[in-house]
């Protein structure tokens, strides 16, 4: 592999210069671990009722049962794009956006909280993405490997061609995902377990009894997570990036702050990518003010968002 291959896209845009953007940049940089595990524990919270309430309803008798099927449908999208949250918190966690300064702590934290329930390491997960920043647009980059799978699927298509395109290789992304789990050391599967057994269905049996919770697992955490977390995380991975985009890194970054969009496909400050490209040090809470800093004060910023 020559130099060459491996050099980095350019950055496409100029280190600040200016004292009160770099002021302003240095105060989000600043971590807080309980605001990351509030933020955290907002999504937990919204994955592990739901199930309970789509419950209640069905039991409310024959008049709530549409009512509670309705939901119930609603409920598979929801729980897969707050699983992609969680997927997205393993990502912040990473970067030690955490807790900068005590990373035993950092990792501790991402992998109870937000990394065993989706059969992820943090560490593990900062060793592959380290390429991604730091070889941006080379071989090296494992997310340009990953955004030419499917060419139908990338930023630009129609949203129906896009969909379902990555219905059309679901499996396969779904296959390549688990496998690369189940390689290596293990342990995000045996976390995964413990995870949802100890936080998810012993908790359920109690309130509901063990069939119960095992019907509630399997519809509103395991088919979520097996069969539409896959198909959300590929539509997010195609609207990150175009690596056939001209210009540099920024250029090739995007924003998708439409309400849904940052609702059901990038949630937890996914939504401002490019912003994270700019400056990856900034916690998920605060990436949206991060956008809003750096379109106000950084002329080639704010040129990709017209």
């Amino acid at each position: 592999m020559t130099i060459a291959a491996e050099r980095r896209r350019e950055r496409g845009y100029a280190r600040a210069r200016q004292p009160q953007l770099n002021a302003e940049l240095a105060k989000l940089d600043r971590t807080n671990a309980l605001v990351s595990v509030a933020h955290a524990g907002v999504y937990l919270a919204q994955l592990w009722f739901v199930p309970l309430t789509v419950w209640w309803l069905a039991a409310q008798g024959w008049s709530f049962y549409p009512l509670a099927v309705l939901t119930g449908g609603l409920a598979l999208l929801w729980q897969a794009s707050r699983l992609r949250a969680l997927e997205n918190l393993v990502h912040d966690g990473a970067h030690l956006n955490w807790s900068r300064r005590n990373k035993p702590l950092n990792d501790v934290l991402v992998d109870i909280l937000v990394g065993a329930p989706v059969m992820q390491v943090v560490q593990l997960y900062r060793a592959a993405h380290g390429f991604h920043h730091g070889g941006f647009g080379s071989v090296l980059d494992p997310c340009m490997k990953r955004a030419v799978m499917k060419g139908e699927i990338t930023r630009g298509n129609p949203l129906f061609v896009r969909v379902g395109a990555a219905l059309g290789i679901l499996p396969e992304l779904a296959f390549e995902y688990y496998r690369s789990q189940f390689t290596g050391t293990k342990q995000g599967p045996l976390r995964f377990v413990l995870w949802h057994l100890l936080l998810v269905l012993v908790p359920y049996s109690l309130l509901l009894g063990a069939p119960a919770a095992a019907l509630l697992w399997i519809t509103f955490w395991g088919i979520p997570f097996i069969v539409v977390l896959p198909l959300v995380r590929a539509l997010a991975e195609s609207e990150e990036h175009d690596y056939d985009k001209e210009g540099g890194e920024l250029q090739a970054t995007f924003t998708n702050d439409g309400p849904i969009w940052r609702t059901f496909v990038h949630p937890a400050g996914d939504a401002w990518h490019a912003a994270h490209h700019v400056r990856m040090t900034v916690p998920a809470w605060k990436v949206k003010r991060l956008h809003r800093v750096l379109a106000q004060h950084m002329p080639e910023y704010r040129a990709t968002l017209d």
